[in-house]
């Protein structure tokens, strides 16, 4: 790998397209092992979030998986690779316009796993309407959010709890507390009840109660009108049948 590059590369996007690539962890091995089997090419600093493919004219932006939608979504990149978890969170924060938000159009087939409400094994919770009123942490504000206010409607018979939020929605009786990561020890210390996170990830300690969204494997996403000029956002279910755009035959 060559370590040269230069200091300040902004005058060297003009023209490539841009490919958000999660900067660290498993999601990013997996993603430079596809980018190797389509052959694309490219030198990175191990100090660099951007790297320039050799081969073709495309930048390769290293991102942590989160903030790859929001990315890709408001149209500064025209691909990327993150989990739908990644995804879901952002649009629940932030719903498809017509102008903004991402299209799935690739399913890349590893990685699966589920969102859930997850309490200790040997608790007195065995049911997630228990939860209603209590201190959930998560790194998923946005679909915990959005899955205990339905959760607060069933529980209240489809009353609107007192008070507002922002976007008109009423005030949730469910703290969420928003942790970066550590979420299992602000359990441990207290200051949670439950927590919503990946299944699989305190598998001793918790125990699962409830899925709050269907999470499979990582997608390969586009800011539609970058693939397909003056475009119309198609259901979910259609991006099954994109062309494969990595492909060496088909260049970017």
């Amino acid at each position: 790998m060559n370590n040269d590059h230069p200091t300040n590369p902004t005058p060297r996007l003009n023209g490539k397209l841009l490919f958000a690539i999660p900067k660290k962890g498993r999601l990013k091995e997996k993603a430079l092992s596809l980018l190797d089997g389509s052959d694309v090419q490219f030198n990175r600093s191990d100090r660099s979030d951007i790297a320039f493919s050799n081969n073709t004219p495309v930048a390769l932006v290293f991102l942590p998986a989160s903030d790859i939608p929001a990315f890709v979504g408001r149209g500064k990149g025209a691909l990327g690779i993150t989990g739908s978890d990644c995804i879901l969170e952002y649009e629940s924060k932030e719903p498809p316009t017509a102008t903004s938000g991402v299209e799935q159009i690739l399913d890349l087939g590893f990685g699966r796993c589920k969102l859930q409400v997850q309490v200790p094994e040997k608790g007195e919770v065995e049911r997630p309407e228990q939860l209603v009123g209590k201190t959930i942490a998560t790194s998923f504000d946005g679909l915990s959010r959005k899955y205990f206010r339905e959760l607060e409607r069933k529980v209240g018979g489809g009353e609107q709890v007192n008070g507002s939020e922002e976007g008109g929605e009423g005030k949730l009786q469910t703290n969420i507390l928003h942790l970066s990561g550590s979420v299992e020890a602000a359990y441990s210390l207290g200051m949670a009840d439950a927590v919503v996170d990946l299944v699989g990830t305190y598998p001793q300690k918790l125990t699962l109660t409830h899925g709050v969204a269907n999470v499979n494997e990582p997608r390969l996403i586009a800011f539609p009108s970058r693939i397909r000029p003056n475009h119309a956002r198609r259901g979910p279910e259609t991006h099954r049948h994109r062309p494969r755009v990595l492909r060496r035959s088909n260049p970017l």
